[in-house]
């Protein structure tokens, strides 16, 4: 009998100037096998990457052109299709980008994923940890929620489906039943905002190109990026760090030096 596997997704594109060395280490030290979709990269993102599965087990897809902007969905549909390909029952299913990391919490859930100690649980609810700088994740208002984001998932054999069109659209199968989730603290380290120039790029994106009439929330989150007087909390702190020091806890300690080595 073949051994379940966690398996992790994901769609890049242009990925040399941000944390993809880093990322890749933090990925490749739990994922049991990746599946990499390039959107079209034109700068070394798919080299880099074809050099990371020379020893970790995963496949490279490469599309001629983008297709993020014009067409989400069939992007996210295409990715599934290789996952279909490839999983099979008792598989779980990581969707992570290549900004986000995680620690010591992932690593001990997933042996307990893969034995199917929760078999009523379809998917796991992690909590987005978006690093406003090198210690410290932002809590005001719509940022950081807890128990939201739905990022990993048993592996059912089912088409993509119409999940939406818009920004920030489900990135797994619209049969997804979500009523059947696991909460259980697994932050997901989201560095997307730690460097200055990246809140002021998001900031510009976001706010051209979220609808206040279609989407006022992420409207008013889009804004909100701008601020300047915001509430955060420490990811990164002494004892945290003593802790996984003594514990062996290499993630949490990869995380703080890569936090350490970008942000400010």
């Amino acid at each position: 009998m073949t051994a379940p596997r966690f398996i992790a997704i994901t769609i890049v594109r242009n990925e040399t100037g941000n944390y993809l060395t880093e990322w890749l280490k933090n990925v490749g030290s739990i994922a049991d096998y990746h599946i990499f979709l390039d959107d079209g990269s034109d700068d070394d993102t798919p080299d880099v990457i074809a050099r990371h599965l020379e020893t970790h087990p995963g496949q490279l897809h490469r599309r001629k052109t983008s297709l993020f902007r014009e067409n989400e969905p069939a992007l996210r549909g295409q990715l599934w299709e290789y996952v279909r390909r490839t999983a099979r029952p008792g598989d779980w299913i990581w969707i992570v980008d290549a900004d986000e990391f995680y620690d010591h919490n992932l690593v001990r859930l997933k042996p307990k994923l893969l034995a199917n100690e929760y078999p009523d649980a379809d998917v796991v609810k992690t909590s987005c940890l978006d690093m406003w700088n090198k210690t410290s994740y932002r809590t005001d208002g719509l940022w950081s929620p807890e128990y939201a984001d739905t990022r990993i998932i048993r592996f059912h054999d089912v088409p993509f489906g119409a999940t939406g069109s818009e920004l920030h659209m489900p990135p797994y199968p619209a049969s997804t039943d979500l009523t059947r989730n696991l909460k259980i603290w697994i932050p997901k380290i989201h560095m997307a905002y730690l460097r200055q120039d990246d809140k002021m790029r998001r900031y510009k994106f976001y706010t051209a190109n979220v609808s206040t009439d279609t989407n006022p929330a992420y409207h008013r989150h889009a804004l909100s990026i701008a601020d300047t007087h915001v509430t955060c909390k420490k990811y990164i702190t002494p004892m945290q760090t003593l802790a996984a020091y003594f514990r062996g806890r290499t993630h949490y300690l990869r995380i703080r030096r890569t936090l350490k080595k970008y942000g400010k």
